[in-house]
């Protein structure tokens, strides 16, 4: 019989990916706590993004690390369990290895007890894994809307640099014309000539219109450094929310290691409490029962690291 009561290895490793997990998320929500939110001058939508982002971010130290702690406390509240369950296992133990038979019963009892506890638990972190998925796909929207902003942002950028670049050209074609009619005043003073007043009022509309459209390509580079820079933040923003969804990934798979840890050690229980090996060849001895104690304890150890 391959059955133990010992910590299956999945939960084991469960309590270990956690406890590794949970400090990396911390750092990763503070990270997005602390992001900027743009004016949003270019793109309206974007502050209200970026503050969606950091509200669900928020939404772990309120509701879902609590939640991942309940998973570890399921591990030490067992530990409890058993220690209960032991001071009574061991005895009886000592009385099936005699011949007892009357022992049986109430082995038998304790065992239905530890893994009526062992399912209530499993029950329990199924809904927290459950719940982690459910807050993942809020992530995944996060990322979406803010990738949609950056991506929008870079094309009126690109929009305003070309622009920009249009009315450069614009704007040298008529300083080139504007530098010819001032030339040619410049030599009709110089030549005593008459400047007649149409003349002047050329150089005057040349003249505004360079100033106009000067004006209007320092504002399109203006609007493009500031799309340019809005872009950046939901790059950014973006960036750190899929940086916090890659540390719960790692979060999901230690709870879902927890929860398949207790279904095997409920699988264990079922194969234990039909096992005619119990009366026939007394496998607890109190030796065994002893050491398996001390695995949960230690277990439960690890699994207060956090708590």
């Amino acid at each position: 019989m391959t059955a133990s009561l010992s910590p299956p290895d999945s939960l084991t490793q469960g309590v270990t990916s956690t406890n590794a997990a949970v400090p990396q998320i911390d750092g990763a929500v503070a990270s997005i706590l602390a992001l900027a939110v743009p004016d949003g001058s270019e793109l309206a939508n974007l502050p209200a993004d970026v503050n969606q982002a950091r509200s669900d971010a928020a939404l772990w130290t309120s509701t879902y690390r609590p939640l991942v702690l309940s998973s570890l406390q399921g591990v030490v509240d067992f530990s409890s369990t058993f220690d209960a369950a032991y001071e009574q296992l061991s005895p009886l133990s000592v009385r099936i290895a005699a011949g007892d038979s009357t022992a049986i019963a109430p082995f038998q009892a304790q065992l239905q007890q530890l893994q009526d506890a062992t399912r209530a638990t499993a029950q329990a972190t199924a809904a927290v894994a459950s719940q982690l998925v459910d807050y993942e796909t809020k992530l995944d929207a996060d990322i979406a809307i803010l990738n949609g902003d950056q991506a929008q942002l870079q094309s009126m950028q690109s929009q305003y640099q070309q622009e920009a670049q249009v009315t450069s050209e614009e704007a040298a074609q008529v300083d080139e014309e504007l530098r010819e009619y001032e030339g040619k005043r410049a030599l009709a003073v110089l030549q005593g000539q008459i400047v007649y007043a149409e003349f002047l009022h050329l150089i005057d509309m040349l003249t505004g219109e360079s100033d106009e459209l000067h004006s209007e390509e320092d504002s399109l580079n203006s609007e493009a450094y500031e799309a340019s820079a809005e872009a950046r933040s939901a790059g950014e923003a973006s960036s750190e929310v899929a940086q916090y969804q890659t540390f719960l990934s790692g979060l999901f798979a230690g709870v879902s290691a927890l929860d398949a840890g207790w279904n095997t050690l409920d699988a264990n229980f079922t194969e234990l409490l039909s096992s005619e090996d119990i009366t026939t060849y007394g496998i607890f001895t109190p030796s065994l029962l002893q050491a398996v104690k001390a695995d949960w304890d230690n277990l439960a150890t690890q699994a207060r690291g956090l708590l």
